[in-house]
């Protein structure tokens, strides 16, 4: 799908190092007067010409806590360029504190994606800054709603002969202007996260994009025009597909494996649990940290690509079929209907038995074989292989499920005594077993439990910790 766009005759709305006094005067935001900060502008072009997307966002800070603004962590590539300025009112003159590269810090997640963290100096209430990137490309997001109020959000496309992508509406708020190639948002309330919301990216109002090709004279290359083309880019990527080859350093621990059990399914476990010896560094990834996944191994930590990626390549030499599942995670929003290579940032095992199937990650240590995180439960994913690619259903069959049976007598002071037993099932035994593990040991456990119930006093107390399997 391919969607002509042009470019807006509008000027930009803001210019980067150029603040209104009454701005940094603001003591308030007219908007919601209970905001800690708010984004006055937000302001992205992409550029037909040079093919280059640049940025200014100008936020202020009215209390406390909207600090946390002034460190924060945004999409861009290795060649990103960013600058920044923090504007401060002394005495009725106007001090400016240029951001510099040491506050600035560069983090690769994929071959040619990064992110970049961005500690901007001298911001205490009060205080407007300015930050300006500029990359080559188009964003992969633009939200015109956050969590802060937003007064001006402006997104403008120029059509660009070279370049084909996708763009997706999310969320309830209507833009102030919607023309093609310009898109507005004025006065966006901020995103109040109520009660049982599964993601708020579900919900959030903005744009999503999806490069699906680039072309420029004899040169074409698809990204995600199909999702066999994502999968294509996936299995020729040194941080996903080719990290699962080879593993000679598995070899041994395949037979160990073979010769202590007999049945795939003992075989299976066996692995699952012999790659919790890497631990997890609670890092959500699509792909690798480093393009050998010896290197974590040896580490013993990595992120969840590392550690799932590593159990493909070690059922594969048990000969146990398994392939990667990719998919976007619970709190990163549903997967949508098209295919995506943005939208994607987890990846988890899929496996099969004869006819049975199973869905595997290893990154929790308290988790039995059969059950997936919570956040691996976002209703679909694709089975990534060699030559193409397919949707399942990622369903829960573990419930969380809690069974108590009490035993008290009431005695003539009006207090219960008695017992009380409790048994954990599934999710709700993984929250039981990860809040138990908090504690440095079963005295602590017990006083935090008598605190936190009034009139409660605990004289026995007994504790299996049992990690069921099938």
């Amino acid at each position: 799908m391919f969607f002509s766009v042009c470019a807006s005759p509008q000027p930009a709305p803001v210019r980067y190092g150029k603040i209104e006094i009454d701005d940094l005067k603001m003591q308030k935001c007219d908007i919601d007067t209970s905001a800690a900060a708010i984004i006055l502008c937000d302001y992205g072009k992409f550029s037909a010409n040079t093919l280059e997307f640049t940025r200014i966002l100008r936020i202020k800070i009215l209390k406390k806590e909207g600090l946390d603004w002034a460190n924060k962590t945004f999409p861009g590539s290795e060649k990103t360029a960013v600058k920044g300025i923090t504007f401060n009112l002394e005495n009725d003159v106007i001090v400016e504190t240029k951001l510099k590269n040491e506050s600035i810090f560069l983090e690769r997640v994929t071959d040619d994606y990064y992110r970049l963290r961005i500690a901007m100096p001298n911001v205490k209430v009060g205080s407007v800054f300015d930050i300006s990137f500029t990359f080559s490309g188009i964003p992969s997001a633009w939200y015109f709603q956050h969590n802060i109020p937003v007064k001006w959000s402006e997104l403008v496309i120029e059509k660009s002969p070279y370049i084909d992508f996708r763009r997706n509406f999310f969320g309830f708020e209507n833009l102030f202007i919607n023309t093609d190639g310009r898109w507005v948002g004025k006065d966006v309330p901020a995103f109040k996260e109520e009660a049982y919301t599964n993601s708020i990216e579900n919900y959030i109002t903005k744009f999503e994009f999806d490069l699906l090709s680039i072309q420029y004279q004899d040169y074409y290359k698809a990204y995600t025009t199909t999702w066999e083309a994502v999968a294509n880019l996936l299995n020729t990527s040194d941080y996903f597909g080719a990290t699962i080859k080879g593993n000679l350093f598995l070899n041994s621990i395949a037979n160990d494996i073979e010769k202590k059990y007999t049945t795939d399914l003992t075989k299976l476990r066996a692995a699952f649990d012999t790659l919790k010896e890497v631990k997890w560094n609670e890092d959500l990834s699509l792909f690798s940290t480093y393009p050998s996944l010896i290197t974590s191994f040896n580490k013993k930590i990595g992120n969840s690509a590392d550690i799932n990626l590593m159990l493909v390549s070690l059922l594969n030499k048990l000969n146990i079929t398994s392939y990667p599942v990719i998919m976007s995670s619970r709190d990163n929003g549903l997967l949508g209907y098209y295919p995506s290579l943005e939208k994607l940032n987890y990846v988890i095992v899929y496996a099969k038995i004869g006819e049975q199937t199973y869905f595997l990650d290893a990154t929790e240590e308290l988790l039995p074989f059969y059950i997936l995180p919570i956040r691996a439960l976002n209703l679909q994913g694709r089975v990534v292989q060699e030559s193409n690619s397919f949707s399942v259903e990622i369903i829960p069959e573990a419930k969380d499920k809690q069974l108590a049976i009490y035993d008290l007598n009431l005695n003539t002071d009006l207090n219960l005594t008695g017992t009380a037993e409790f048994t954990h099932y599934d999710y709700n035994a993984f929250d039981f077993r990860t809040h138990y593990k908090s504690f440095n040991n079963q005295e602590e456990y017990l006083e935090n439990r008598e605190n936190n119930y009034s009139g409660l006093r605990i004289e026995e107390f007994i504790c299996q910790l049992r990690i069921n399997t099938l």
